[in-house]
């Protein structure tokens, strides 16, 4: 006879199951405690929030929602339990939202604060995580950065004195080594070309412009940061990945280093692994899923390609890494819209030296329709 499970006893029955998993996985699984979130625009065209364990596994049922939207950024509030959705809402403005996600997954909403019109968001947080933040391409067109400060019971206040630029389209933003205070913006400029800029960020909010470096046709930018180097992953003038190492010093300054390709790429995103390394997923010529690592050593050495794998269609992709229990290794879980229009999470293991990236055997797990995916990691 079939017996319908209560709220409290389908719970009881899903934190079991994470366990049995876990066990059968290994001791080392078991002390994993990454928990990854997922921030989509659902089928409904509204923000959702689902939290994930470090083996694909849902662990909030029923998602955290908030209102419409149009464009997602979401970044983890240093390494708290907190993080931000940076999003475009129903009324094409921006909104930021504080949320704490606390080792069961259960996301809470916590306040939000809001600015004028946007058509391009890219959130960021300082490593102490009391300040956020968004570069965007404003009402005007226009390079914009604000600062919030979040307090750790998630109130959020815009500070007075943001930065602004000229024309730009595409905006992937990232702090430049371990203090919170040099921040990059790496934009498609007015001419569609890629531009580097960096900025000075007080504690009060006050944003200075120090410095600017340009480089060729691009149509896709996602940077990041390893220590105080910046690496800019771009689909190039020939719609190929290309990877653009910068040496960054304190006063902004930016020289130039070496670069690496790869071939047809689209959907590109970039993000760190363990030391001068890294990994970018992409769509490829085929429009499937991959993922390349690469190690990114002190010029005047060359990048070097480490491994790569492939996974089915996709037309959206995100990305983040968490810590793995096993010593040595790293967990990475790409959450992408599938073949289908379907969220789906696959989950990764690599060393950290990178030179092989291994598909859990558990493969994926999948939720309902998206069009728009951010993620944040907490480990």
């Amino acid at each position: 006879m079939f017996t319908q499970l209560g709220s409290t006893s389908l719970n009881l029955w899903r934190n079991l199951s994470v366990l049995v998993i876990m066990a059968l996985l290994g001791a080392g699984a078991a002390t994993a405690q990454g928990t990854l979130v997922t921030a989509v625009r659902d089928g409904g065209g509204n923000l959702k929030l689902i939290s994930w364990d470090s083996n694909g596994i849902r662990l909030n049922a029923e998602g955290a929602s908030a209102g419409a939207v149009s464009l997602i950024s979401a970044a983890r509030l240093g390494n708290s339990e907190r993080m931000v959705t940076a999003v475009r809402d129903g009324g094409g403005n921006l909104k930021v939202i504080v949320w704490r996600v606390p080792f069961n997954g259960q996301i809470e909403r916590r306040q939000s604060g809001q600015a004028g019109a946007v058509s391009r968001i890219s959130a960021v947080s300082n490593p102490i995580g009391n300040r956020v933040v968004t570069a965007v391409r404003d009402g005007s067109g226009n390079l914009r950065i604000i600062v919030w400060a979040v307090t750790p019971q998630g109130a959020i206040s815009r500070l007075p004195g943001e930065g602004s630029a000229g024309s730009v389209d595409v905006i992937s933003s990232t702090f430049v080594g371990s203090l919170g205070t040099l921040l990059a913006t790496a934009v498609r400029d007015g001419g569609g070309n890629l531009k580097i800029i960096t900025w000075r960020v007080a504690s009060s909010g006050q944003v200075t412009r120090l410095k600017d470096i340009s480089a060729g046709e691009v149509s896709e930018i996602s940077a990041m940061a390893l220590g105080t180097r910046l690496v800019t992953a771009v689909r190039d003038g020939g719609g190929n990945l290309k990877l653009i190492a910068w040496e960054v010093d304190v006063n902004g300054n930016i020289t130039r280093g070496e670069e690496a390709q790869a071939g047809t790429a689209s959907l590109i995103i970039a993000f760190p692994l363990f030391g001068p390394r890294l990994v970018t997923a992409v769509r490829d010529g085929g429009g499937n899923l991959k993922l390349i690592s690469w190690e990114v050593p002190p010029p005047p050495n060359k990048i070097v390609r480490l491994d790569d794998e492939s996974a089915g269609t996709v037309s959206r992709i995100a990305a983040s890494v968490c810590r793995d229990g096993v010593p040595g290794n790293l967990i990475l879980q790409t959450s992408v819209r599938d073949g289908g229009g379907d969220l789906k999470v696959i989950t990764w293991k690599t060393p950290l030296d990178g030179k092989t990236i291994t598909r859990f055997p558990s493969g994926s797990s999948s939720a309902g329709e998206v069009s728009l995916i951010g993620t944040a990691c907490f480990n």
